[in-house]
């Protein structure tokens, strides 16, 4: 997390981002019913099931959306932003899942708890910031990189815990809003078979 000096400008920015995009738990839709893409109007997102065999997870991901070069994450544009993605780290006590998994330089706008008949844990919205740079000996104000979405899922593992990360990624509450389908299809159709 960061230090913020201007608390009151990113009190704001942050309302406004809270209030545009919805809670995970309004995130609700018809499962197996097409989502529309969220940057080309009219065109309907397909979806794949993605088995991640090394951790027994699977979930659906956007079909005809870019796979990103060494990650599990798609988007609909060849920049690698809006994005939705997994990744996971086994992590030990005292460790905590939002510390092991939420970018550093961000701050919590929103937590959820979410429920899955296999874990249970909790959907992030963050924003994340640029490092503060120095003008003139003073600290500027920092730059919003992005707006997040998080759906940590924790497990309990040999002798420690395991989080699973799935997210969505976009430049403003606008665009993350957009994502908001894809990423509940994600979390809700995930599985663990271990």
């Amino acid at each position: 997390m960061i230090k913020v000096q201007n608390r009151g400008l990113v009190m704001a920015i942050s309302l406004a981002v809270v209030m545009a995009v919805s809670s995970c738990a309004a995130w609700t839709g018809e499962q197996g019913s097409p989502t529309p893409a969220s940057t080309q109007p009219g065109a309907t997102l397909n979806y794949e099931t993605i088995t991640i065999a090394e951790v027994g997870l699977s979930f659906d991901a956007p079909a005809n959306w870019e796979r990103l070069d060494g990650m599990l994450a798609w988007s609909p544009s060849d920049v690698g932003q809006p994005r939705v993605g997994m990744q996971w780290k086994d992590i030990q006590p005292p460790m905590e899942m939002e510390a092991a998994m939420l970018p550093q330089n961000s701050v919590t706008l929103e937590a959820e708890p979410v429920e899955l008949s296999w874990g249970q844990g909790r959907c992030y919205t963050i924003e994340v910031y640029a490092a503060a740079a120095q003008s003139g000996g003073k600290e500027t104000t920092p730059q919003i990189l992005a707006v997040e979405s998080h759906v940590l899922i924790a497990v309990t593992t040999n002798g420690g815990r395991r989080v699973f990360d799935l997210y969505a990624s976009a430049r403003n509450a606008e665009e993350l809003l957009s994502l908001q389908p894809v990423l509940e299809r994600m979390w809700t159709s995930a599985s663990l078979s271990h």
